[in-house]
């Protein structure tokens, strides 16, 4: 789940008063994109941990929890 991470960078440079013009609109637009995939893999992983619960402690709920944070 490196979109979070990539999504936040781009956020941070829409928001820095230097980028202007076209490229400034291509990173808006990009940073839409990132934002919109990760909350699709966000909702996949919900919906998997629905569809398959896993009750107690177990080793592999951090590959849900760790992109989560």
């Amino acid at each position: 789940m490196a979109g979070f991470i990539s999504t936040l960078a781009a956020s941070k440079l829409v928001a820095w008063h230097r980028w202007t013009g076209p490229p400034h609109e291509v990173l808006c637009v990009v940073t839409f994109a990132l934002l919109a995939l990760t909350f699709v893999g966000y909702v996949i992983l919900c919906v998997s941990e629905i569809a398959r619960v896993r009750l107690g402690y177990n080793i592999r709920r951090w590959a849900t929890v760790f992109p989560l944070g």
